[in-house]
């Protein structure tokens, strides 16, 4: 028991560090690929989901994300709190799903990245925009 107890504070500990790492990832891609020509976004984000231009301005965007759902439980709303407490112990009550993902979009006037744009519940409470880095590591790697 014990030794599945410390399998799993492992295993937490490390899937947060990748969300914690690809959080990161993301903020300094904000940065990084402010500059960038169109070719080169092309050549490490390859072609866009959807394209938009307004006058001088076009804006690329990709979706991103790794399929993370997650999953609470409410219990159901009875008065009495410890019936609410038992209920929700015996597996009554809704599971409420959220989806995460991230839509990228880059912004470019004269062929060039003006600024990079997340949207979407793109990750967790300390690991905001990680869902993004999937779609920038390309380029992240390319600037290093």
């Amino acid at each position: 028991m014990r030794r599945a107890l410390v399998s799993l504070a492992l295993t937490l500990v490390l899937a947060s560090g990748c969300a914690m790492q690809r959080a990161e990832d993301a903020a300094v891609a904000k940065r990084q690929l402010v500059g960038l020509t169109k070719e080169q976004v092309f050549t490490c984000m390859g072609l866009p989901q959807r394209k938009g231009v307004v006058g001088d301005t076009e804006v690329w965007s990709y979706n991103s994300g790794n399929g993370r759902t997650d999953k609470t439980r409410s219990s159901t709303s009875l008065n009495d709190a410890s019936l609410g407490s038992l209920s929700a112990a015996i597996g009554l009550g809704s599971e409420v799903s959220e989806k995460r993902y991230c839509v990228v979009q880059i912004v470019m006037k004269a062929e060039r990245v003006q600024a990079v744009h997340y949207s979407g519940p793109t990750g967790g409470f300390l690991t905001d925009d990680e869902q993004c880095a999937f779609a920038v590591r390309n380029c992240l790697a390319d600037a290093r």
